[in-house]
């Protein structure tokens, strides 16, 4: 209504409802129609030729765009705090989960390496243990070698005696 009072010129008319939208903008908290509730209250009372009040309502709504802007800014930096923030904190997780795969690497490296280990020791004595029991086959071999030698020389002396003995 204010704006159809205002093109009326009707001045008083338009101020009154301009001032009633006000109210209701500022309790509703809609910073973009406080601001023109307070240009049109400004305007009308510029018209009305109450430059007092024009003045006071130029200056309101002088410090709620700058309050705006503020809010705003205050905003902006906020937003631009929660992402530095959370890009940080992207950044430490990136830089523990790179530490935990580093952790996990050694660990496993320190498997890997302990059972090469073992299985080298394990072959070292199986390896250990063959050429013992081969040593041991051969020596049982050489020692069954030697009495037969010693029996074949035996008997072989045992024939020469008994030929002798016929001679």
């Amino acid at each position: 209504y204010s704006t159809m009072y205002y093109a009326l010129n009707n001045w008083d008319s338009s101020l009154y409802y301009a001032e009633k939208a006000l109210d209701v903008k500022v309790r509703i908290g809609e910073a973009n129609g406080i601001k023109r509730g307070l240009y049109r209250l400004a305007a009308g009372y510029d018209k009305k030729g109450d430059y007092k009040k024009s003045l006071k309502y130029a200056k309101q709504l002088i410090l709620h765009t700058d309050s705006t802007l503020g809010d705003k800014i205050q905003s902006k930096i906020a937003d631009y705090e929660a992402k530095y923030e959370t890009a940080k904190k992207e950044r430490y997780i990136i830089k523990l989960k790179a530490e935990r795969k580093a952790q996990e690497d050694k660990e496993l490296i320190l498997w890997i390496s302990f059972l090469s280990i073992s299985v080298i020791f394990f072959l070292i004595v199986i390896s250990v243990y063959q050429k013992r029991k081969k040593d041991r086959i051969i020596n049982q071999h050489e020692q069954l070698v030697l009495k037969q030698e010693k029996a074949l020389a035996n008997s072989e002396l045992e024939k020469s005696k008994l030929q002798e003995q016929e001679l």
